[in-house]
């Protein structure tokens, strides 16, 4: 059988807030622990993880999820040139997939794949950060930390850039 491969006509068009306040409950929910590997935690939620090859290689892929709904199996592959940093925060981004845009989407194969930038993908980017970031233990960190992306990177166990996109998106100097 062949996957559906999801686009932007299934995303769900709600406020970048309202996607980050279910990313939050999500985490808590599902027992994540903040700057644990997501590896990890994937794992532990029965989702599967692995790595693609130079062969496979793409520019600017980072990761996808395949969805088999019909046999409960979920699979996350993974660049292997990306760090663990870059690797958890494509988890949880493919984790919002399954949990925000798969349940509405009438296939029992799917297949979200991150070649494009559209609301789909923000979508799904929204809720990794949150999910990983929560605000409100966010903005404690950076003043803790004041402000170092170095300490709140390993705090986080994300990249510097994901600090600084976060940091932006919740206007943060």
């Amino acid at each position: 059988m062949e996957y559906y491969k999801a686009n932007e006509n299934d995303c769900l068009n709600i406020s970048k807030k309202e996607i980050q306040i279910f990313a939050e409950k999500a985490a808590s929910s599902l027992g994540f622990i903040v700057g644990k590997s997501m590896k990890e935690f994937a794992e532990k939620q029965n989702i599967k993880v692995s790595y693609f090859s130079i062969e496979n290689e793409v520019e600017n892929h980072s990761g996808f999820i395949k969805i088999d709904k019909a046999n409960k199996k979920i699979e996350i592959e993974l660049s292997n040139f990306t760090t663990e940093l870059r690797n958890n925060f494509t988890i949880a981004h493919e984790i919002a997939h399954l949990l925000i845009h798969s349940k509405h989407i009438n296939h029992d194969l799917i297949c979200f794949d991150r070649h494009h930038s559209n609301r789909l993908e923000w979508e799904a980017n929204w809720f990794a950060a949150a999910f990983l970031m929560p605000e409100k233990l966010f903005r404690q960190k950076v003043k803790e930390f004041g402000g170092s992306l170095i300490n709140l990177s390993i705090y986080f166990n994300v990249s510097k850039i994901a600090i600084k996109i976060r940091k932006k998106d919740l206007n943060i100097d």
